[in-house]
């Protein structure tokens, strides 16, 4: 996109929220922040926008001095930076990237809706649990809003500039969620080649991220260790005693945390002392011994009522 003087690149912002149907309140709140905007680029005698002058702008209005585009925001410049990311990212891409929220319900743009729907089948001939598909298709979706926003009407019009361009706009993200969302793209758009839906493979365009490293979480614990979170819970109230159990299910039995969230007191079998659940991950019918810690279940149970 060709650069244009700041008064016509925020009127061209302006021009596409109201396409995006954003509130009135919403872009008269842009209006009077791209004005200021346009103000201070006068005032430094800018007559285009770039990225120099937004990083100013915000340093001397906001004591904002971070990278907007890959450091967390400072709470009292969050707005001022979301206004300055609109004009560069509008410069840049000529779309305005919409922040990253989890939708329900997801309404799938007309032209792609085929192609989500085959791989969504394809997820689930896979056996993916329902929790790793909806994770998996919600990081989807940001790449399919961004080609639909770029108005790309075809899988087979992705090309690798566009990929490149989209992975500018999620930089600013942590690390290890930007490594997640590239892998799930390349992995979608390896399906897309596999499947016959694209003539080359753009999987292979997409970058690694393997920036990122932190300690692996122990898969063993020492038992002074366990001792030692269990004895620092209080378990004089029923908060504690429910915590005690779900530490004692994790650290005797196993289970993993998304089954003991799913929990049910329907699922104990106190006639047969066990536990009885479907795995939220595998899908599979487990059953394990409740032990004479667990017990305490019975406690925290009576508190209940």
């Amino acid at each position: 996109m060709a650069h244009l003087i700041t008064k016509e690149l925020s009127e061209k912002v302006l021009e596409e929220l109201q396409r995006l149907n954003y509130s009135y309140h919403s872009i008269c709140n842009f209006r009077a922040a791209l004005r200021r905007i346009q103000a201070f680029a006068e005032e430094k005698g800018e007559r285009y926008f770039n990225e120099d002058l937004g990083r100013q702008y915000l340093l001397e209005r906001y004591d904002c001095n971070v990278d907007y585009y890959s450091e967390a925001c400072p709470r009292n410049a969050k707005t001022a930076m979301r206004q300055v990311r609109l004009l560069g990212d509008y410069q840049l891409h000529e779309v305005v990237i919409r922040r990253i929220i989890k939708k329900k319900n997801y309404v799938k743009p007309p032209q792609f809706e085929k192609v989500l729907t085959d791989y969504e089948i394809e997820c689930e001939n896979n056996q993916y649990s329902k929790r790793g598909m909806r994770t998996r298709l919600h990081r989807l979706f940001f790449f399919i809003d961004y080609i639909n926003l770029r108005k790309i009407m075809d899988v087979n019009n992705i090309t690798p500039e566009v990929i490149s361009d989209y992975v500018k706009t999620i930089f600013h993200h942590h690390e290890k969620s930007m490594s997640s969302i590239l892998t799930t793209l390349r992995v979608f758009l390896r399906y897309l080649y596999t499947n016959g839906s694209t003539k080359t493979d753009l999987s292979l365009s997409v970058p690694k991220y393997t920036k990122y490293w932190y300690p692996a979480v122990p898969s063993i614990w020492k038992p002074d260790d366990v001792k030692r979170m269990l004895d620092a819970i209080d378990r004089g109230n029923p908060t504690g005693k429910r915590d005690y159990a779900i530490l004692l299910l994790v650290a005797k039995l196993g289970i993993r945390v998304g089954d003991i969230k799913g929990l049910k007191l329907s699922h104990l079998d106190w006639h047969e002392n066990r536990i009885h659940f479907t795995q939220q991950k595998t899908g599979t019918d487990v059953s394990f011994p409740i032990l004479n810690d667990v017990g305490l279940f019975e406690k925290w149970q009576a508190c209940q009522r």
